[in-house]
């Protein structure tokens, strides 16, 4: 499944004709990254505005690097670069330190955490931690065990701060995590969850399953369930900034493991099925396929023939998936793309709540919450 070298895959999935006329500079170069010997200044201009708005110039960085470009960047250019692969790893060493007060504090319950998304990568040394920020440090414990390590985390100095109380309850009652803490003197935020999906989602993960395939070792999850985690987080998600960011660290975790295990596509895509996950492995492995070039083999899409979307909703979804994942609203503000992304912002919800708990929390978020913080704003 690796990508050839001149940047095409095995595969053009289906016949989608916009594969390449929907490219952006970004991707290009993600792809291919020797074509900046023939960059000019504007395109390294837009090249850095692109990579800005979607978290990417440290990973940049890194593919330079690794390629022996650096000296293609033009010297005015070559700083946004340098100060952002620095930042990386400047913040990677700080989650590093961060991780050992967490374990730590789970551990005087008896207890020991399961670290997710970026964290993972970085404990894993996957390739995907190369030039990876993120915001917080995320983790999984069994939910009978909820109760004593947030306590213990409370005693270290965790703390949920202030939230509203309707947030408390609707994380308590209907979500996959508690609300978020922040540690009351190094400020660093902590999500604690118990599932990777919410309770009520209509599409569900057995916790189970999921504790059942943990590599205790390095305490984060196998290999295939943190790609089909990073899947399943991108694919319910109701913001897309960051999803061309997301896209990359999918891929770069299959080409890595598939190099290291010829197998490893096949077991995501076996282990999707088991968690019955398989429409968005479906949705990620098609979009990965058309936008990254990651080539995906017809005996492995074949595993997925019972799930796939009649050919309208594919294509619908193919429009919505083509903009929201790479044309972040910063960059973007047209109508078309603005109302690609209210879709997908609608289609998330609809997935993760029923319609019972989706229109009481939407018509709070839009006019309850926004007065309760006019009126604590107005009493100061």
């Amino acid at each position: 499944m690796l990508r050839r070298e001149d940047g095409t895959s095995d595969r053009q999935n289906g016949g989608v004709d916009f594969i390449m006329r929907n490219l952006t500079l970004l991707r290009n170069t993600y792809i291919q990254p020797k074509i900046v010997e023939e960059y000019k200044i504007s395109e390294w201009n837009q090249l850095i505005k692109e990579a800005y708005a979607t978290g990417l110039l440290a990973r940049l960085y890194y593919l330079f690097k690794r390629n022996d470009l650096l000296k293609y960047i033009p010297e005015k250019q070559r700083w946004h670069f340098k100060s952002a692969f620095k930042r990386a790893c400047a913040h990677q060493e700080d989650i590093k330190l961060e991780v050992e007060h967490v374990i730590n504090a789970v551990s005087m319950s008896g207890k020991q955490p399961t670290f997710l998304k970026g964290t993972a990568y970085l404990l894993a040394e996957d390739e995907a931690s190369f030039g990876r920020i993120f915001s917080d440090i995320d983790i999984f414990v069994n939910k009978n065990d909820l109760p004593a390590v947030e306590r213990f985390l409370h005693w270290q100095g965790w703390s949920q701060g202030e939230v509203d109380q309707y947030d408390v309850q609707y994380y308590r009652n209907w979500m996959h995590e508690i609300p978020a803490l922040t540690h009351i003197v190094r400020g660093s935020t902590l999500d604690v969850h118990h599932n990777l999906l919410p309770k009520i989602s209509k599409i569900n993960i057995e916790a189970q399953k999921i504790e059942d395939n943990i590599d205790n070792e390095l305490r984060v999850l196998a290999p295939e369930d943190r790609v089909i985690h990073s899947i399943v987080h991108l694919f319910l998600e109701n913001e897309f900034d960051k999803a061309m960011r997301d896209m990359t660290d999918i891929d770069m975790l299959l080409v890595q493991h598939q190099r290291e295990d010829s197998n490893f596509i096949e077991k995501v895509s076996d282990r999707a099925i088991n968690l019955r996950v398989e429409l968005l492995v479906y949705y990620a492995f098609r979009y990965l396929n058309i936008h990254l070039n990651t080539a995906i083999n017809d005996e492995i899409s074949d595993k997925f023939k019972n799930c796939i979307p009649s050919k309208f909703k594919l294509k619908v979804m193919d429009k919505i998936f083509g903009k929201v994942l790479f044309s972040p609203l910063s960059l973007d503000r047209s109508f078309y793309n603005r109302f690609c992304h209210f879709l997908a912002f609608v289609r998330g919800h609809w997935i993760r709540m029923p319609f019972h708990v989706l229109v009481p929390h939407l018509l709070h978020k839009a006019f309850i919450t926004p007065y309760h913080v006019w009126k604590k704003d107005n009493k100061a």
